[in-house]
């Protein structure tokens, strides 16, 4: 349970992200930019949560990706099979890198160029390209072991935001010049969490979700095995296997391979959304609404018969959208199998945590059980 530094001082960690899957909408700070204010600002941050501005693309800044852990499907895109205990650099050629992300078994990443590479275990498809299949069968030895581009697949398109999911993949793309945007499904889509309707079945390169034409989205997250976005006009749109409740339909807990509307959050301005594996989380204004299994009984063993439609203790899922945190302010939130976090501000009355039940009063050096 202890923290330990990975990368030496002059390494500059703008980005990171382990499986969560959050949000790729974008909205708080990196690293980076928090350490500049405070340096600017003799040791206090302002409290702003807007975005990180895109840089100009006349001179794009020298960022890197680096991996590590468990490379035995290629998910750490250094070209081998290998577990790496020590953070490798991942090689691209003429292009940096913006946001980075992991499912279960591939990773990806969007540029400063607005291009998208993916690698990683394709036994679902969800890398998106082409493993030098034979047959109809998909092989566990399936997988890319380098970053590959998708740009081919949406010519003339930013590729701006990506999120993975166990085994599937979401990717927002907008026309150059344009507000017009799209969204880009592709892996596994049994559950329908890949938005193609009555289409349920696997597809090996990206395709457009025609059920989001004319929607302005602005953020897209792929969790388990389902998925969700978040419009321009703030509305949440849920997909995918419903059996936990993770889309937030009262009416039923059946799963849905076209998005819709989570009618609950009428009235709520949302700005970013994500999926986990069995529940989902949306951020508005500093307010969070959870839906889905939720606390301690979110994990269900994959070897179930159904282990979507239960939650561990037998009990059954909830789709009613509830509010967490209701005394802090939070800018960023994160959502993963079985548990969730949330990067909050301080309030007035100090910063509580209401999970663990500790409060830290304003201005004390210490903690204090309530």
């Amino acid at each position: 349970g202890a923290l330990v530094r990975l990368f030496r001082p002059r390494v500059d960690l703008s980005h990171i992200r382990c499986y969560s899957n959050a949000s790729s909408s974008g909205g708080g700070r990196t690293l980076s930019e928090l350490l500049a204010e405070k340096r600017a600002g003799g040791g206090k941050t302002r409290s702003s949560t807007r975005a990180p501005s895109a840089p100009s693309t006349d001179a794009h800044p020298r960022t890197y990706v680096y991996a590590w852990g468990d490379g035995e499907q290629g998910q750490l895109g250094v070209g081998d099979a290998m577990t790496r205990t020590t953070p490798v650099r991942v090689s691209l050629e003429n292009d940096h890198p913006c946001t980075v992300g992991c499912g279960l078994v591939h990773s990806g990443i969007t540029t400063y160029k607005k291009d998208a590479f993916t690698w990683g275990g394709n036994f679902h498809m969800q890398v998106g390209q082409d493993s030098n299949r034979s047959g109809m069968f998909i092989r566990l030895e399936d997988r890319e072991m380098t970053p590959g581009s998708l740009a081919a697949f949406m010519p003339g398109r930013a590729l701006d935001k990506m999120s993975l999911g166990f085994w599937h993949t979401l990717l927002l793309s907008r026309k150059t010049a344009s507000n017009e945007t799209e969204v880009h499904a592709w892996g596994n889509g049994y559950r329908g969490q890949l938005g193609l309707g009555k289409e349920l079945t696997n597809q090996e390169f990206p395709r457009r979700i025609s059920h989001l034409d004319g929607v302005v989205v602005q953020g897209v997250s792929a969790g388990g095995l389902h998925s969700a976005a978040v419009t321009q006009d703030g509305a949440v749109l849920c997909w995918g296997a419903g059996g936990q409740g993770q889309l937030g339909r009262l009416e039923d807990h059946e799963n849905s391979g076209e998005p819709q509307v989570v009618s609950q959050l009428q009235g709520v301005h949302v700005s970013s959304v994500a999926c986990g594996a069995f529940h989902t989380l949306a951020l508005s204004k500093g307010e969070v609404y959870m839906w889905g299994a939720g606390g301690s009984d979110t994990y269900v063993p994959m070897h179930n018969t159904d282990p979507y439609r239960f939650k561990a203790d037998g009990s059954p899922p909830s789709s009613r959208v509830r509010k967490v945190f209701p005394s802090m302010r939070v800018v960023h939130v994160a959502a993963g199998n079985g548990f969730s976090a949330a990067v909050a501000q301080e309030s007035d009355d100090g910063l509580q945590c209401r999970g663990c039940h500790i409060r830290r009063a304003r201005g004390s050096s210490g903690f204090h059980s309530n």
